[in-house]
């Protein structure tokens, strides 16, 4: 694992983990509240879907569903 591949493997944990460890540990939180996130800098979304209040309202009411917060 001493390779650059092995290396590569090796980090994509931290890298995955770097945005939430970052959002978790900012002062203001409402800043990026429900933005749209790409390697941490606010993005619009190219997607139709992905901008629609009414599917945003959909997803988050089946997401409280199926995780018993409903």
């Amino acid at each position: 694992m001493g390779s650059w591949a092995g290396r590569a493997v090796l980090s994509a944990p931290r890298r995955g983990a770097e945005p939430l460890l970052h959002l978790a540990t900012i002062d203001d939180p409402q800043a990026v509240n429900g933005a749209y996130l790409s390697r941490l800098k606010p993005e619009v979304p190219a997607g139709q879907q992905a901008r629609d209040p009414g599917v945003a309202r959909l997803l988050w009411e089946r997401s409280a569903q199926l995780t018993g917060l409903e």
